[in-house]
């Protein structure tokens, strides 16, 4: 099942990076916010930032189970709730309109839940525990 949350958190970085960084207007307007010069330009560092990332989720899928990936499964879970705290904070102040915050919200929940079920609470599928040595 973490690989599948990989190829997910993969995907959506994909198409989220893209928009970002070719239809930052586009995207805006989809979250009811018009974006000044400024906002095109960090939406389009964002887009940049989150390719690399689609990269890194889907060859994390695949990846043997290591201390390593169980601390970006940590770290993908932890990004992820900052996030929601973002997208809530900008709902309620009116920055981002309902629709764009609740698909963030929703797609945020999704990940928080998986990654931090499999970097908290089992953590075998991303990192194997070691049986302790016989004596």
């Amino acid at each position: 099942m973490l690989r599948y949350l990989f190829y997910y958190s993969a995907i959506i970085n994909l198409v989220f990076g893209i928009a970002f960084l070719l239809l930052p207007q586009n995207l805006g307007s989809a979250y009811a916010a018009p974006l000044n010069d400024a906002a095109i330009v960090v939406g389009r560092y964002f887009g940049a930032a989150l390719l690399p990332l689609a990269y890194l989720s889907w060859v994390a899928a695949t990846a043997p189970s290591s201390a390593l990936k169980l601390a970006l499964v940590r770290v993908v879970a932890a990004s992820q709730l900052l996030g929601l705290i973002v997208a809530i904070l900008a709902m309620s102040a009116g920055t981002i309109g309902a629709a764009g915050g609740i698909l963030n919200v929703v797609l945020e929940v999704t990940s928080i839940v998986g990654f931090g079920y499999y970097g908290f609470v089992n953590t075998e599928d991303a990192m194997h525990r070691e049986a302790a040595p016989a004596h």
